[in-house]
């Protein structure tokens, strides 16, 4: 097999701020787009010791696998340098480059952790895991990203593989990832740089009976309503914190008429387990007692830009209510 040459990004990488920049500006990363596009809660309960100590370990663990590929492995390795070792010789795959920067020069970039090769010549990008459990369902996007930028960087060599190195606990394995398709990722990048809600092709509208379903305007009536929920959600809290400084400053518990009853306590200590926490302590009690459920079908209703724009800041309940 001959050399693959590898485009070198102009993209500045700053390790410390973990910043992009090409000249003047400021590229974004495509890890939080990705969170806060589609799994805004990923870390939702979880501490922030817990997250500083992964992040901790993961870094270390990618800096050292780094300096092995560059032929500085330390004496005393570590054992997941030693389990990626193993793995990857028996995959028979070739190294290339490790936090390979990827960029479109317009918007965004990214660190690749391994560019190899397999031994058919094929091109794999891998990220390495050190969670207790890999998350495919955003790995599939994340190496679906660095797919779309590597070829676009790359334009003479097509990705062939895409995988997760999963190392824990002394064991490593490869997972092959299955990623969404280019045009759903270019989309992604699209809408996260417009400031757009992205909505996968997963859960994007199917071929229904919306007007039997919702009336003549099926579309105007759910983007009324959702526009109401929110405008009220938005309403109550500023009630409930109006009452409650009222009740306060009048020394009140409760009070009431013939439509409501309102009280107010001084609320109790709450008790809290950090199961994220307790799961990366102690990996062993959790794979034991923890049992999966099967998933169930999501329904996700975004409002545009213009619908928030018509909508939330007029919203007629009368007609949108007679719609339904």
């Amino acid at each position: 097999m001959g050399d693959v040459e590898l485009k070198k990004s102009p993209v500045v990488f700053d390790k410390e701020s973990h910043t992009y920049t090409l000249g003047e500006r400021t590229l974004q990363g495509i890890t939080g787009i990705i969170t806060s596009q589609l799994f805004p809660d990923k870390y939702a309960g979880v501490s922030a010791s817990v997250l500083r100590n992964a992040a901790e370990r993961g870094t270390s663990v990618h800096e050292e696998i780094e300096m092995a590929e560059n032929g500085f492995e330390p004496d005393e390795p570590r054992e997941e340098t030693l389990s990626w070792k193993k793995i990857k010789s028996e995959a028979r795959l070739e190294w290339l480059e490790s936090e390979y920067t990827v960029s479109d020069e317009k918007d965004w970039a990214s660190n690749i952790d391994l560019v190899m090769r397999d031994a058919d010549g094929g091109i794999v990008l891998a990220d390495i895991k050190t969670t207790y459990r890999p998350d495919l369902d955003y790995a599939g996007w994340q190496l679906g990203v660095y797919r779309y930028l590597f070829e676009l960087q790359n334009p003479g060599l097509e990705v062939k593989r895409l995988l997760i190195v999963w190392l824990r606990d002394g064991k490593g394995q490869l997972i092959e990832v299955t990623a969404h398709g280019k045009e759903e990722v270019k989309r992604l990048l699209d809408d996260s740089r417009d400031g757009v809600q992205f909505v996968p092709d997963s859960v994007k509208e199917e071929n229904v009976d919306a007007q039997a379903m919702f009336g003549e305007a099926p579309e105007e009536s759910v983007a009324r309503l959702w526009a109401m929920a929110s405008k009220i959600e938005k309403m109550k809290k500023t009630v409930s914190s109006n009452m409650k400084g009222w009740m306060q400053d009048k020394g009140l518990t409760s009070f009431g008429g013939s439509l409501i009853k309102v009280s107010l306590s001084q609320g109790a200590p709450k008790e809290t387990f950090d199961k994220e926490r307790f799961r990366e302590e102690h990996p062993d009690l959790w794979a034991e007692y923890v049992t999966l459920e099967d998933a169930t079908p999501r329904l996700l209703v975004t409002l545009t830009k213009d619908a928030k724009k018509k909508y939330v800041d007029g919203v007629d309940e009368t007609k949108l209510l007679s719609n339904f």
